[in-house]
């Protein structure tokens, strides 16, 4: 991207793509796009949070180290 974005909602597919999450994938590419102070919003299950398989825990730690989450957000 020529402009970097402030700020990212997004609904990623939440399919896998072998062994990797294809939301995992798209977190981790939000991420390296985002400047400092920007913000983000992404929909996903709440598996997402806890799941240590298939590329999560690296997007996981991606966001942990890089971001400040302000709201975790249970729908029915």
């Amino acid at each position: 991207m020529t402009i970097k974005a402030r700020v990212i909602v997004a609904n990623p597919p939440f399919v896998e793509d072998g062994n990797t999450q294809g939301a995992a994938r798209f977190i981790e590419k939000y991420l390296r796009w985002l400047e400092k102070y920007s913000q983000l919003a992404f929909i996903v299950p709440q598996s997402f949070l806890t799941n240590t398989t298939h590329g999560i825990p690296n997007a996981g730690n991606l966001l942990t180290r890089n971001c400040q989450i302000f709201e975790v957000w249970q729908c029915p």
